[in-house]
């Protein structure tokens, strides 16, 4: 993923969430855990074009996801793409 973060949203295609418009940003946040941790779970939301939160939710990381991360956080919203169906841009 090459692009370029604002407030922690990255772009992707648009989704229409029923009852509340289309989502076009993803925002993922790692929640805490210990030292010895072999997963965490993941914080998100979609936004809006005006970066106002539309859904949200936790995603359990797998153990084999975990140790994939290393320390480039882009692969926190590759995960939560890949789980959610969405398309990062």
């Amino acid at each position: 993923m090459e692009t370029t973060l604002t407030n922690g949203l990255v772009p992707i295609e648009p989704v229409t969430i029923p009852t509340s418009g289309v989502a076009t940003q993803l925002y993922v946040q790692a929640n805490s855990f210990a030292a010895s941790a072999t997963n965490c779970t993941l914080y998100y939301y979609l936004a809006d074009d005006n970066n106002m939160q539309m859904i949200q939710g936790n995603l359990q990381m797998t153990d084999e996801q975990f140790a994939t991360w290393g320390t480039d956080n882009s692969v926190l919203y590759t995960i939560v793409a890949d789980e959610k169906g969405l398309v990062l841009l």
